[in-house]
């Protein structure tokens, strides 16, 4: 299915709207919003563009909006671990930590090597001083990534958990 709209099209096989960055204007973001709408209404069952319409309102800054275009795509598909993981993101973003590591929590029910849930969480757990089990996180995802930069940083969190635990034993 390929929809147009003022001149933006939404083709369900890639299952986006192809507007700009980033940057996008003010209109062009009106009209994917138009058009992902839409959509959802035509297809309440298809959760990517729930999902992308989150996207498009937290980068123009409608962070209620978003969330609610997220937890729609959630329902649509309890198990879309990308729409499940960018609502978590959103949340702790707005200080709402506990709710985004319940959310992260699901998300590794579905795919328990799932490489981004798996590092977030493991930043949540550091970040509130529980060191076992973010060292515990950070361990699993060097298990499914070992060598990126990201890793690199995984493992440097990894020693200082080490370093706090060994500290309060």
């Amino acid at each position: 299915m390929i929809l147009r709209l003022a001149g933006l099209r939404y083709d369900r096989r890639l299952r986006y709207v192809g507007v700009g960055g980033m940057g996008q204007e003010t209109q062009e973001i009106a009209q994917a919003e138009k058009l992902y709408r839409r959509v959802m209404k035509l297809d309440p069952e298809d959760p990517a563009a729930a999902f992308n319409l989150g996207n498009l309102l937290r980068a123009a800054g409608r962070k209620v909006d978003a969330e609610k275009a997220y937890r729609v795509s959630i329902k649509a598909d309890p198990r879309f671990i990308e729409a499940i993981y960018n609502l978590a993101d959103l949340l702790d973003d707005q200080g709402r930590t506990k709710e985004a590591i319940g959310l992260l929590r699901k998300a590794l029910d579905v795919n328990p090597a799932h490489a981004d849930c798996l590092f977030n969480m493991a930043v949540l757990m550091q970040r509130l001083e529980d060191h076992r089990e973010a060292a515990d996180y950070w361990r699993r995802y060097l298990m499914v990534d070992s060598s990126s930069e990201w890793a690199a940083r995984a493992k440097r969190s990894l020693k200082l958990c080490e370093m706090q635990i060994n500290r309060s034993s």
